[in-house]
């Protein structure tokens, strides 16, 4: 669908057979990138490097690029935010944004279109940042509903020791697998949620 969408974008704005089918193949491509993103970043730049000097099958013809061109050339750039390491993303920016440098100075009058790539790679960015604080957050929730089940499960094994007189040691109080196997349960599970707290906030 996607090779279909950007080849047959391309071949409607009058881009040679040769632009087309570049164009398919990298739109093509864009479906490993969830996957594979830092593979499918590497592998665009090398195509449009290796055929920025050919005007039939460059996606930047005599005069400059079309909009299919601009949007298939950020596409890697997105996709390259959105899944690849932030210190990688970075260097497919650089990558990316230096390629459509040199596919605009091969053809002629063209001028540079370097805010493609970076818009591409900060609209990524910014979806991958929004996926990791709702993530974080949903974590942080869970741990909160733990320990709200807890304290409710905890209740009336306290109630019932105070209804009868007995006086809990502190150590007891704050040492849950003594007060059953239920209470045991229910702390290994918060802890658990806690340490997979722990373990997303610190990526």
């Amino acid at each position: 669908a996607a090779a279909a969408l950007g080849g047959g974008a391309t071949a409607i704005w009058g881009h040679s057979s040769g632009s087309v089918a570049i164009a398919a193949l990298l739109s093509a491509a864009l479906a490993a990138a969830p996957r594979h993103p830092r593979a499918t970043w590497l592998s665009a730049a090398l195509v449009m490097l290796a055929t920025a000097s050919f005007e039939d099958v460059s996606l930047f013809e005599e005069g400059g690029g079309s909009l299919p061109a601009y949007v298939i050339v950020s596409a890697p750039a997105f996709c390259a935010g959105r899944w690849d390491t932030p210190w990688a993303g970075v260097a497919a920016l650089v990558v990316l944004t230096g390629t459509s440098e040199v596919m605009a100075a091969f053809a002629n009058d063209s001028p540079g279109f370097w805010p493609a790539p970076v818009a591409g790679w900060g609209a990524g960015r910014a979806l991958a940042e929004r996926e990791r604080i709702a993530v974080q957050l949903a974590v942080l929730a869970g741990v909160t509903d733990g320990a709200r089940q807890l304290r409710r499960s905890l209740a009336p094994l306290v109630e019932m020791h105070e209804a009868h007189a007995v006086q809990l040691p502190e150590a007891e109080v704050v040492d849950p697998p003594k007060l059953g196997r239920k209470a045991q349960s229910l702390w290994a599970n918060v802890r658990s949620t806690e340490a997979r707290l722990v373990t997303e906030l610190a990526r």
